[in-house]
């Protein structure tokens, strides 16, 4: 099997490069239908926006980016991250891969620096795209998402994989979003 039928196959794409890279196992998860999401989660998760716009929305504050890990070659840059919002508690942990060819010099700098979630740059450019979720999953996390999120327990988390094209249909992102344990409103 080529490495790019293996990546094809790997339902969670490109976290699972990260986690093949250093000799780990994924850790437990499930795919789940859009309607299987309980809420919030659902809220966030099930649209065809891009998420930056909706967890800024669902917290009512401007998020930004931690970059965790960083790896540029050529025109694809592949990174984990964590979104936070202005307290710096954690949001979102992602893991994406951007083609960077999609975008013109002054988006390809931003994304570069890291300094914006790829959807505020999106949006700082007016840039036009086509979000479309492919899955959404369980994950029980593991000491890396922990981490990431700043967990002190493990805990049974959700997320989503997507997929961003451009206008003329080019996958310019492929990313894994999962969020840290939410409370529904009528909890709190």
């Amino acid at each position: 099997m080529t490495q790019n039928s293996s990546i094809q196959k790997d339902r969670l794409f490109p976290l699972g490069d990260f986690y093949r890279a250093r000799g780990w196992s994924m850790p437990e998860h499930h795919m789940v239908a859009a309607n299987d999401v309980p809420q919030p989660y659902h809220t966030l998760l099930v649209h065809k926006g891009d998420m930056t716009s909706a967890l800024q929305n669902f917290h009512s504050q401007k998020i930004r980016i931690v970059a965790l890990e960083f790896l540029h070659q050529g025109n694809k840059v592949m990174r984990q991250v964590r979104l936070c919002d202005t307290a710096s508690r954690p949001v979102e942990f992602g893991a994406i891969e951007i083609n960077l060819s999609c975008f013109h010099q002054n988006a390809q700098e931003e994304i570069l620096a890291s300094i914006l979630p790829l959807g505020a740059i999106l949006h700082k450019f007016g840039l036009s795209y086509i979000s479309t979720p492919q899955a959404y999953f369980s994950i029980q996390s593991d000491a890396h998402i922990e981490s990431a999120l700043k967990l002190d327990t493990p805990a049974k988390l959700w997320g989503r994989v997507n997929v961003l094209r451009t206008a003329q249909q080019r996958i310019f992102a492929k990313v894994v979003e999962i969020l840290p344990p939410l409370r529904a409103e009528n909890d709190a």
